[in-house]
């Protein structure tokens, strides 16, 4: 079903919204809580909470971008799973080894949203993302957004592990640059 149909139906409180939208986003959704989670009952609990989350926010919000929508709001309910899950602990692979990964590039001291104003950081990777090819910016996308695998990334661009672990390694290092380069860093 059309992203605007299935808005239509939330706007209009009907309850086949939900359904409209688990059968349209639901495999979507899922995906991306469980590779943060790596757990079938918990992140059909993130998926639940975010279709919750959308039917209590749709109306008054209307989305334009309704999947990169979905995928903000389960990716938050699957790290507060996470969270709750680990008691608030670090600690977790599932999250927190792609997390490393990108704030090392960003962040030479403990808490980067100490260090910097998060509206610019993501104004700058917006931008930064909008330099690199299709690949790369997918490559960096699948690991950091979306919390892909290296194994699983590398499935998907026909490419080695050690080549997409090059890659993200490279790509770190060039963010970091540029994060210099715009007084970020």
């Amino acid at each position: 079903m059309q992203d605007g149909k299935i808005i239509g139906l939330f706007e209009s409180r009907d309850e086949s919204a939900i359904a409209a939208l688990k059968e349209t986003y639901g495999k979507y959704m899922f995906k991306i809580a469980y590779n943060i989670l790596d757990d079938i009952h918990d992140s059909e609990e993130a998926l639940d909470d975010a279709m919750l989350k959308v039917w209590n926010a749709i109306p008054p919000n209307r989305p334009a971008d309704l999947r990169s929508w979905l995928a903000k709001l389960t990716r938050r309910g699957a790290i507060d799973i996470l969270r709750k899950r680990s008691g608030g602990k670090r600690g977790n692979p599932g999250l927190d080894v792609p997390l490393d990964e990108f704030f090392t590039a960003v962040s030479d001291f403990g808490n980067p949203e100490e260090e910097l104003d998060l509206k610019e950081l993501g104004e700058a990777l917006n931008s930064w993302l909008g330099t690199l090819s299709e690949e790369r910016r997918s490559i960096f996308v699948m690991r950091y957004f979306y919390s892909d695998s290296i194994a699983e990334i590398a499935r998907c661009v026909r490419r080695s592990e050690a080549n997409v672990k090059t890659l993200l390694c490279r790509l770190r290092g060039n963010l970091k640059d540029y994060l210099v380069k715009r007084s970020l860093f």
